[in-house]
């Protein structure tokens, strides 16, 4: 999973030019970015992008466009921190390598703009719920105000995570439960 030889010799050698380089991931799986994301200045995963996909990574590059996904793996720093995923099970699991990190590069549900947003006034209908309850149709619902505080158009993804606490078997650390993607203009709330 680690970058070919050649790739980051290319890298390295547009590094020297000391102008701003963009490294546009087309791939289907997690690579290990190593040294690569030292030598770039931004990252772009495009997954397969498909037959508009070239349309579509240059409107982001150029900036007609404002990315806004996020990341649905975990990217790993070193090859040596598979399997690296966000949702492990809470039990005896070590996170960390005697010699490295047991930490993603990047973590899953992990994206930027060209923008910035605020997220304030977070409120839960309430703090815990127990399962039957929500089996039987209850809910809980979260309320916010999220603003884009930058100077242009953007989406930002809401992501909620939950985690049980008294659970019959090891829990995960966090579970995606939903998202939404909300568009604002600038100073928009």
């Amino acid at each position: 999973l680690s970058w070919p030889a050649a790739q980051i010799e290319l890298a390295t050698e547009l590094a020297k030019l000391n102008i701003p380089i963009v490294a546009v991931m087309i791939e289907g799986r997690p690579h290990a970015l190593g040294e690569l994301d030292e030598l770039v200045d931004a990252i772009l995963i495009a997954g397969y992008p498909g037959d508009q996909g070239g349309k579509a990574l240059a409107s982001i590059l150029t900036g007609e466009r404002s990315p806004s996904g996020k990341l649905a793996i975990s990217i790993p720093d070193s090859s040596g921190q598979l399997p690296v995923y966000y949702n492990y099970r809470d039990t005896s699991f070590k996170e960390h390598y005697f010699d490295l990190s047991g930490q993603p590069k990047y973590r899953f549900g992990y994206g930027l703009s060209y923008t910035s947003f605020d997220i304030s006034e977070l409120a839960l209908s309430t703090n815990e719920i127990e399962v039957a309850k929500l089996e039987a149709g209850e809910t809980v619902a979260l309320t916010g105000v999220i603003q884009n505080t930058g100077s242009v158009a953007g989406a930002e993804v809401i992501q909620v995570y939950s985690r049980a606490t008294l659970p019959k078997v090891a829990p995960r650390v966090k579970e995606l439960k939903g998202f939404k993607k909300i568009w604002l203009e600038p100073g928009e709330s």
